[in-house]
């Protein structure tokens, strides 16, 4: 059972897989939000987020404008395959991931630098 932790990079792998059909989690509407609703183009896309960039609209199949709490990410993330942390809050993403592989979702970590 996955234990929530620091994350080795060391130890990370590369993952090839086809997006189409899947249900995609974004939770978070900047820059890296829309990067990563463009690398799933084809899944069935769903973005969380207060604020949005311009372009997400297009990327996402689905965008819902609302501000997502801590205590609101574990009922989130029911009927997605894969769920994307991408909000501009390191602890938020944090939380976002450690709940997606408690629950055993497929969890992907923005990747910008200082990010978690």
């Amino acid at each position: 059972m996955y234990r929530p932790g620091p994350i080795n990079m060391k130890k990370m792998i590369s993952l090839l897989m086809s997006p189409e059909g899947m249900g995609v989690l974004v939770i978070g509407g900047g820059m890296v939000a829309l990067r990563k609703c463009m690398h799933f183009k084809g899944a069935d896309i769903t973005l969380i987020s207060e604020e949005i960039v311009p372009g997400i609209e297009d990327a996402a199949g689905n965008v819902i404008k609302k501000k997502v709490t801590a205590a609101e990410i574990k009922g989130l993330m029911s009927g997605y395959d894969i769920i994307i942390a991408a909000t501009n809050d390191a602890a938020v993403n944090s939380e976002i991931r450690d709940e997606a592989l408690r629950a055993a979702f497929m969890s992907i970590p923005p990747t910008e630098e200082g990010s978690c």
